[in-house]
């Protein structure tokens, strides 16, 4: 799991590149360390308040990798 510091989703929408810089670092990374795409996966963490957060979160995602394993 490659975890990034979330932000409000609609930082995306404005056209905040973050995201996309999330997902490269973590592709360069796994491409660096030799792992194949079903080896990793890219999470994002910290939320606060109502509004939409980047997803998938951390948190959702190691619970259900404690209930149903990882794939």
């Amino acid at each position: 799991m490659m975890s990034f510091h979330g932000l409000p989703k609609a930082f995306l929408d404005w056209g905040d590149p973050y995201h996309c810089q999330c997902h490269k670092t973590a592709r360069l990374l796994a491409d660096a360390l030799e792992l194949p795409p079903e080896r990793w996966t890219l999470t994002f963490q910290s939320r606060l308040g109502k509004a939409e957060w980047l997803q998938p979160y951390t948190d959702k995602t190691l619970e259900a990798w404690g209930r149903d394993g990882p794939k």
